[in-house]
């Protein structure tokens, strides 16, 4: 009975929302052709930016809003889709959405499937794919993996080029559809096909934003995916710094320490890990319970990484995926018993990731897989001597407990600072894992917990917030952030003149063509201080 009085509540709280955007937003009908394309993105947090950023490029550009399905699907799917989720469908269309737009089989060109069948021999070969000159084989790559749940990319295996031809159908749909009427995208991710009408738009010159209630991007050819432009922090930090307080940085580093300690970990909320999980990851208690090291070896964590996640969400790499990375990994350890393995998996679609990481460790025993309860605490405790990942947050996390990080990339997050190792060849990576037993006795650099809490307060603290104070609602809300239980919180925090005045901002920035909005969240409200 709870369960069907707390449904029903949601149910309520969004026909609030759709009767308040029908009082917010005016009602638009431009007579000209001027759209502007939202994706139809089921998740509440980011419709509620949707809504409000979607308005404000609708009065910039006299535009008319229509709502798009990315992937091509079965009509009848698309039906049973919208049937289902009909008031999503009504929530689109309270904020102003004219119609939505389904891509279709009709598009496929065959000639481009036999050129391009000829030219794959490799996997690599798939990373380079261009239609038109537009590079799109890292969205086919991922979304392939992704969509069948494996770790790497078999060209024996039939199902690819069967795929391949949904994706020429998919980008010549979009292709098409996206002429000089469109006047603006808004998506939810620049991976995956769910980033392929956006990677169309941009080599068309068509504006394409990539936001979400807690950032806002603008993608061009410059920064063609949202994770990207990471090497500017330092520089950007510089221009920044002067509009906050003295004390920000020790705010970052509090924060960091806070993991630290097991507290709640809100840069989590929202991501694929099971709630239930975060606050495992940095479990405190767990702390006294060691694991067994050698310390006349080299003990090395290999930090997992979610298999199908978006491998190429910061560009290309050394390794074409992480399978790639860890039978590499394999390979090596065999002519290394001075070394000790140790394997944490990614939270992320725990289960979903063990049975491919249990094939790939099948026949190789140097490897030992952590109990998934093992928390960083209890390693870091246990004296790990060095970490290997490819871009993962433990790039920034065991650097600040001096622990030093190897990541088989180039590309990543911590690319703009000196507190990881980042592999720039296959090479390059044997012999940074070579020298580990070197590199291990280094001490890091006595600024390094200060450039990691730069680091961390550029890329965490300073994303522009439409809601807020979003941090205290996501303490509040926890699990439930992602229910229509945000869109009352929504309502109830609602101000008229703060919506004048972030309308002003956002209109600002879309006209800046600067990638990214940087603000001050230390008050109420998320203020911009910086695009760059």
């Amino acid at each position: 009975m709870k369960k069907i009085y707390n449904l029903i509540k949601l149910v309520i709280y969004k026909l609030e929302y759709i009767s308040f955007n029908k009082k917010l937003f005016s009602k638009h009908n431009f007579a000209n052709k001027n759209k502007i394309l939202v994706e139809f993105y089921m998740y509440n947090p980011s419709i509620i930016s949707y809504a409000l950023f979607a308005n404000t490029l609708s009065k910039k550009f006299n535009a008319n809003i229509f709502t798009y399905i990315p992937k091509i699907k079965n009509p009848i799917i698309n039906l049973m889709n919208i049937i289902c989720n009909f008031l999503y469908w009504k929530v689109y269309q309270s904020f102003g959405c004219k119609k939505i737009i389904f891509p279709n089989n009709n598009y496929y060109k065959k000639k481009y499937f036999d050129m391009l069948k000829k030219k794959i021999n490799t996997k690599n070969d798939i990373i380079n794919i261009k239609i038109k000159k537009i590079p799109i084989g890292d969205l086919i790559y991922d979304e392939y993996i992704r969509r069948h749940n494996i770790g790497t990319i078999d060209l024996d295996d039939p199902k690819f080029f069967y795929f391949l031809k949904e994706a020429i159908s998919t980008f010549f749909f979009w292709e098409t559809k996206l002429d000089k009427s469109v006047k603006s995208l808004v998506i939810s991710h620049s991976v995956y096909f769910l980033g392929l009408p956006a990677r169309i738009a941009i080599y068309k010159n068509i504006p394409v934003y990539n936001i979400s209630m807690s950032y806002v991007y603008y993608l061009s050819k410059k920064n063609i995916l949202r994770c990207s432009g990471f090497k500017d922090y330092p520089k950007i930090f510089k221009k920044i710094k002067s509009k906050f307080k003295k004390n920000i940085l020790q705010q970052a580093e509090k924060e960091i320490f806070n993991k630290f300690l097991g507290k709640f970990d809100l840069t989590q909320i929202g991501s694929t890990i099971d709630y239930k999980d975060i606050n495992k990851i940095f479990n405190n208690k767990l702390k006294k319970k060691k694991l067994f090291v050698d310390k006349n070896k080299s003990n090395i964590l290999v930090a997992s990484h979610c298999f199908t996640d978006a491998v190429h969400a910061h560009g290309d790499s050394i390794f074409l995926d992480f399978q790639e990375w860890f039978e590499f990994l394999i390979e090596y350890s065999k002519n290394k018993p001075n070394y000790n393995w140790y394997v944490k998996m990614h939270p992320a679609e725990f289960e979903r990731n063990k049975d491919i990481l249990k094939k790939i460790l099948s026949e190789n025993d140097n490897f030992i897989l952590l109990p998934k309860n093992t928390s960083h605490n209890q390693i870091i405790s246990s004296k790990i001597d060095v970490v290997l990942s490819v871009y993962g947050s433990v790039g920034y996390e065991y650097p600040f407990v001096n622990i030093p990080v190897i990541n088989a990339s180039y590309n990543g997050p911590h690319n703009g600072y000196d507190f990881n190792y980042h592999a720039q060849s296959k090479k390059n990576y044997k012999k940074l894992l070579n020298e580990i037993p070197i590199i291990k006795k280094k001490r890091l650099d006595k600024n390094v917990k200060l450039k990691i809490s730069e680091y961390y307060f550029l890329r965490y603290m300073t994303n522009y917030h439409f809601l807020n104070n979003l941090d205290n609602v996501l303490l509040k809300l926890k699990q439930n952030y992602k229910s229509s239980m945000i869109f009352r919180e929504f309502i109830n925090k609602f101000n008229y003149n703060e919506f004048e005045n972030n309308n002003k901002y956002l209109t600002k920035f879309v006209i800046s063509k600067k990638n990214r909005i940087y603000s001050d969240n230390t008050k109420k409200v998320s203020k911009p201080v910086l695009f760059h």
